[in-house]
């Protein structure tokens, strides 16, 4: 975790770096959600042929939004799972995020693999749904408060921030997160449903990080020279002390902030005095995660708190 001026940093050198790798990268597709090939009838809602619903083991904190995700590949293709920690996915995936309140759908989001290199390769776009429900209309500027509900959609270049490089724009489609998949839209179907190591706390703390954190704080993200806090989980870790999460986090010490009484960023049994619950629990400059969020994930902030309590 770091300061808001080096995630500001941050952020604008992984969108410079998308652009000098790739710098054809595609800014324009389809114009409503109803061209994007998610549904075969759009009146009705059918989904087109091939496209599975997916729900991911820890899923990503939006406020309290209900999601609901979908996947499709191009006809014949599999994504290759030969490496566990690291599923690449064809030329043609397309993956949708619905968002919703109380049942009134407010954005769909798209992410379609384009081409290869995978840096850049990725198209993004919001679709802000109208008030009828009767499309959804492509949003690269994004909408501030939609339907009077406080919700936000995030512009083009805001979802560039989070999904942006290689395989990293599909974050929650994954060994760990859908050990469950269709084993005919693997190239190596997993031999077994992987889970974090630990006790149920434990899983449940390294789990949540994993699924809301590790999509920047990983060991291949543009931060990772910045700011060595590393978040992600490997299928093969045996005990918690293995993973990522312990090595950088537990009993590390902080080197910001140091005037609000914080010891350290994750203090074992002091969860009030670790930064992680800290910034978890702001919405302001300080906040982790810094974008997309307006709302403090109240029971996240516990599942955090309580691991630490039990270190």
């Amino acid at each position: 975790m770091w300061c808001p001026g080096l995630w500001s940093v941050v952020c604008v050198a992984m969108l410079a770096g998308c652009e000098v790798a790739d710098p054809t990268a595609p800014l324009v597709g389809p114009e409503r959600l109803s061209e994007t090939g998610l549904y075969d009838d759009f009146a009705s809602r059918k989904l087109a042929s091939g496209i599975v619903l997916v729900t991911p083991r820890y899923p990503l904190w939006s406020d309290g939004a209900e999601k609901r995700r979908y996947l499709g590949l191009p006809e014949g293709e599999r994504i290759d799972t030969s490496d566990m920690d690291h599923w690449r996915f064809p030329i043609g995936t397309k993956v949708w995020k619905e968002f919703s309140r109380e049942g009134r759908l407010l954005e769909t989001r798209l992410l379609e693999k384009r081409r290869e290199p995978d840096e850049g390769g990725w198209f993004q776009m919001a679709y802000a749904w109208r008030d009828d429900a009767s499309d959804a209309l492509a949003a690269p500027l994004g909408v501030l408060d939609v339907f009077g509900t406080g919700y936000e959609i995030p512009d083009q270049h805001q979802c560039g921030q989070c999904h942006y490089r290689g395989e990293k724009p599909v974050i929650g489609i994954s060994a760990l997160q859908l050990s469950t998949l269709d084993p005919g839209m693997l190239s190596a179907p997993p031999s077994r449903a992987y889970a974090p190591p630990g006790d149920s706390v434990v899983r449940e703390a390294l789990g949540y990080l994993h699924g809301n954190c590790s999509h920047c704080h990983d060991s291949h993200s543009m931060g990772a020279p910045y700011v060595k806090v590393f978040m992600e989980l490997a299928v093969d870790d045996a005990r918690p002390e293995d993973t990522s999460v312990y090595r950088s986090l537990v009993g590390q010490p902080i080197h910001h902030f140091p005037e609000r009484g914080l010891l350290g960023l994750v203090v074992p049994g002091d969860p009030e005095h670790s930064l992680v619950p800290y910034r978890m629990d702001r919405r302001d400059a300080l906040q982790m995660p810094p974008l997309a969020t307006h709302v403090v994930d109240v029971d996240g902030v516990a599942t955090i708190t309580t691991w630490i309590r039990g270190l």
